[in-house]
C-alpha cells in the first residue's frame, strides 16, 4: 500500500480545489489544462459538469477525474445525426462539382 496517499473520503462532486489536490497539480495547471480541453487540444482532461445554472461553477465529477487519473479516455465523444452527416456530403459534393469534378447523384 502506498503510504504517501491519505486514505479519504472523496465526495461525488468536485470543486477546483479538490481536483488541484487529487491530481496533484497547481492551479495554473488546471485551469491551462481546461483550457486545452475546451480548445479541442487532447489531453483528456474532463470538462467540468454544466450545471445549468446561470453563475459558472468549475465543478467535476469523482468518476470523470479518477477515470483521468486511471489513464482511461474521457473525451466527449461528438455523434453525427445523419442530417449532419447529409449536411457534410452534400458540401463536399457542390465542392467537388464547383472544381470541376462530375459526381454521380445517387443520393435522389
Amino acid at each position: 500500500m502506498r503510504r504517501d496517499i491519505d486514505a479519504i473520503d472523496i465526495p461525488l462532486v468536485l470543486k477546483a480545489e479538490d481536483v488541484v489536490k487529487i491530481c496533484r497539480i497547481s492551479t495554473a495547471t488546471l485551469y491551462r489544462w481546461l483550457k486545452e480541453s475546451r480548445d479541442g487540444i487532447d489531453n483528456n482532461f474532463p470538462l467540468p459538469i454544466d450545471t445549468g445554472g446561470t453563475k459558472r461553477r468549475l465543478l467535476w465529477s469523482r468518476d470523470a477525474i479518477e477515470n483521468f487519473l486511471n489513464g482511461g479516455e474521457q473525451r466527449n465523444i461528438k455523434i453525427e445525426t445523419a442530417t449532419q452527416r447529409k449536411q457534410r456530403a452534400n458540401a463536399a459534393r457542390a465542392d467537388l462539382q464547383r472544381r470541376g469534378v462530375r459526381v454521380n447523384d445517387s443520393e435522389k
